[in-house]
């Protein structure tokens, strides 16, 4: 009856680790592409602000070595591995749970200080910026920090990016970038905190599972 017990825990620690494989490499792509997307907003960041598409490719290559140690642990019977695999499960959660606390309390100063670095960059009339902002302007459809009003109201001319048709005063884009990259972020953000807080569920179920088949493992063995 033991065998069989430990077999089926085997069984669900195993398809567990494969699942959770793959969305480490769901999260490796994920971080990816959003890193991509905003490639020209990085000039605006503050160096000091965590980047949250760091976080989700390191969290991903986190994943995918703690289910190497969870399935060789249930394929090998190891409770070293075992053990090894509910530390670093447990550590990530404590980890993810303190990410997202601190994502909460600094929300406010991340969009203050990426702002404040916008409206900086069109003030300085040395335009060092330049080829960011034309990224931005081009990528997100948008123009200036709130509007293509910014930008004359610090003497300078409206970029070409700032139109679909540069040759077309009409095809001017309206909104300001600020707004325009926030939404993008939220519009990823609530997705990603979805999937998160159901991550965080199936990990604590993961940890479940190793402690039930290294306690199955001891009874065998002794």
């Amino acid at each position: 009856m033991k065998s069989c017990s430990l077999s089926f825990i085997k069984l669900l620690l195993f398809v567990f680790n494969i699942v959770f494989c793959i969305i480490g490499i769901a999260f490796i792509g994920v971080g990816a592409y959003i890193l991509t997307s905003l490639k020209d907003v990085k000039t605006f960041l503050d160096t000091g602000i965590i980047h949250s598409s760091g976080i989700l490719i390191a969290t991903g290559v986190i994943i995918f070595v703690i289910s190497f140690f969870g399935c060789c642990g249930a394929k090998r019977e190891s409770r070293c591995m075992l053990n090894t695999f509910i530390a670093f499960l447990v550590a990530v959660i404590i980890l993810e749970i303190a990410v997202g606390v601190m994502a909460a309390l600094y929300k406010q100063n991340f969009k203050d200080a990426f702002k404040d670095a916008m409206t900086k960059s069109i003030q300085d009339k040395n335009n060092p910026d330049k080829d960011a902002w034309d990224g931005i302007q081009k990528g997100f459809k948008c123009c200036g920090v709130n509007s293509y009003v910014d930008w004359e109201h610090n003497n300078k001319p409206v970029p070409k990016t700032c139109y679909k048709d540069a040759n077309d005063v009409k095809t001017l884009y309206k909104d300001g970038c600020f707004n325009t990259i926030q939404e993008f972020i939220s519009s990823n953000a609530g997705i990603l905190i979805g999937i998160a807080f159901g991550l965080v569920i199936v990990k604590i179920a993961g940890v479940l599972f190793a402690i039930c088949m290294c306690k199955g493992i001891k009874r065998e063995r002794f």
